[in-house]
């Protein structure tokens, strides 16, 4: 008896027939893409080499942006701390500068205080005259062919011996034993040399052993009296070998009963105490003649401000055929009245950039005050430069009340300055080039040595399933490469690979002993049935 689910079964399978289902064939979505085929060679290379890179690659960034930033924070370091020396270099140029200039005024102080005990004789002060030289270096001949000049010269202008009516006794100048009308009362200012000297009237009024100092005294670089005349800083260049300007150091010569004797009176060749300043270019270096322009130079500002050594000439204090002081350089002055001397603490430059002024009042000042330090700033032409300053203690004559000769002024370009830090960035610059030369080298070993090893890691692996696969191709075919499988078992090194082969090797084993059995039994078999054909056919 049939039941129900018999037919209602054999529907579906009706339905399933390939007639049915062509319409939902022609309905389907766009044909799926054909997978990327990737052996398995290159995705294990691929994984282990980027695994590799990847903390390699961090790894260099880091070293690099290290390097980099250390390199780059020690060449500010490095730059800031040497410049921070080279303007500490400078300061103690122009400190033992100003020491040399207070050393020196101090030893005429000391030889005129000597002179004034010795016996007002001509003889005796021609010898002690001639016993006390100097050297001047300057240049002669032109700009297109100078030449150096070193040449011994006395420390003092004039020697004098003058009689309690301000008569002159004994002078000597340059050298010669002056006489008749040679010799002057210069008890009178206008008598004196420069026609208002009143040092006479000065020393005659200390005690023994003090000594009265006077300002420089010189004609202005332009005055015809002025026999070293200059206009600029280069005619001032061969000008400064026939440059006057003295300072008188007085002193009253007193017997042992305390009765004045007279007067003596030595004139410092002014010249000796620029050769101390005129000649300085740079932290250690020394020219003939500096150039303004460079803003590589030094000068020297007495008491009031005026500038009394500088490689311009025509810019130091001077005096007008009077003996009147010629005024400052002012704004107002026409290209027509120039030159004129420069006095720092009242000068307004004219044409000059904003803040020269304001930095020489400022320098002045300070220095006047027994300050020392720097600034910054541009000069009359256009160099940007450092200015160091240093007072000059002396504390004699004029110069008494405020305890100070004056200040050296220390000019340096501030790229010289800087060339020593610029220096020290270059050589870190380079050391760290070098040092980011060998990262790369590492890093581009590094990538070749993980390369070598991915691919060496991903055959290891590979080669073996690869001969797996083909021994497994060769038992499709009915044959067994056991010395193959052999082969792939026998590595130095075991893993899964190994593992697999030799069950592989046992399965292929295994396959092939069945395979014999069945052949043998087939066989036998053949052997059974022939037999049967042949009683068969006898009973026949």
């Amino acid at each position: 008896m049939s039941t129900p689910a018999e037919p209602h079964a054999a529907g579906p399978t009706n339905l399933a027939g390939p007639t049915n289902l062509a319409g939902p064939t022609n309905l389907a979505g766009p044909k799926p893409a054909r997978p990327i085929r990737l052996s398995l060679f290159y995705k294990i290379l691929l994984a282990s080499f980027v695994a590799g890179l990847v903390p390699l690659l961090i790894i260099a960034y880091r070293s690099v942006k290290a390097i980099n930033d250390t390199g780059a924070t020690a060449q500010n370091v490095a730059a800031r701390e040497l410049d921070k020396k080279s303007i500490e270099s400078l300061q103690v140029r122009a400190a033992q500068t100003a020491e040399r200039i207070s050393a020196l005024l101090a030893q005429s102080v000391e030889d005129t205080i000597y002179v004034s005990h010795l016996a007002p004789d001509a003889q005796v002060y021609l010898d002690y005259y001639l016993s006390r030289q100097g050297t001047l270096w300057f240049d002669r001949g032109s700009a297109e062919a100078p030449v150096s000049v070193l040449r011994s010269t006395p420390l003092y202008r004039e020697l004098a011996f003058i009689d309690p009516g301000g008569q002159e006794v004994i002078r000597i100048r340059d050298g010669n034993l002056l006489s008749g009308s040679d010799l002057r009362n210069v008890s009178a200012p206008a008598n004196t040399t420069y026609r208002s000297e009143d040092y006479f009237s000065q020393a005659v009024q200390l005690s023994r052993n003090q000594v009265w100092v006077s300002p420089v005294m010189a004609w202005f670089a332009t005055n015809p009296l002025q026999p070293g005349q200059a206009t600029d800083a280069t005619s001032s260049r061969f000008a400064y070998a026939n440059y006057e300007a003295v300072m008188r150091f007085a002193a009253p010569a007193i017997d042992p009963g305390g009765s004045l004797q007279g007067v003596v009176v030595l004139s410092l060749d002014f010249r000796h105490v620029m050769e101390l300043v005129n000649h300085i270019q740079s932290v250690s270096g020394e020219v003939v003649w500096p150039d303004t322009a460079s803003g590589n130079y030094a000068y020297m500002l007495d008491y009031e401000g005026w500038l009394i050594a500088h490689p311009d000439l025509s810019s130091v204090r001077g005096l007008d055929s009077e003996g009147k002081l010629v005024p400052s350089r002012m704004a107002a002055t026409t290209e027509a009245e120039m030159p004129r001397p420069l006095n720092m603490l009242t000068t307004d430059f004219g044409r000059s950039a904003v803040d020269v002024p304001s930095r020489a009042n400022n320098i002045s000042s300070r220095v006047l005050s027994g300050e020392s330090g720097y600034l910054e700033g541009t000069n009359r032409q256009g160099a940007y430069k450092v200015d160091i300053y240093v007072p000059i203690q002396f504390a004699y004559g004029v110069y008494a009340p405020g305890g100070y000769f004056g200040g050296i002024v220390l000019s340096e370009a501030v790229q010289n300055v800087e060339a020593a830090g610029k220096i020290s960035s270059e050589v870190i610059a380079t050391e760290v080039r070098k040092v980011l030369w060998d990262v790369a080298w590492i890093v581009g070993l590094g990538l070749l040595f993980l390369f070598t090893m991915s691919v060496l890691v991903s055959r290891n692996i590979t080669d073996p399933v690869s001969k797996l696969t083909e021994a497994a191709r060769t038992m499709e075919k009915g044959e067994v490469d056991l010395d193959l499988l052999a082969s792939i078992g026998q590595r130095r090194t075991e893993d899964e690979v190994t593992a697999l082969t030799r069950v592989f090797k046992q399965m292929a084993e295994a396959v092939q002993m069945r395979e014999k059995r069945l052949r043998e039994e087939v066989q036998a078999l053949r052997i059974q049935i022939d037999e049967v054909k042949k009683n068969e056919e006898v009973d026949k």
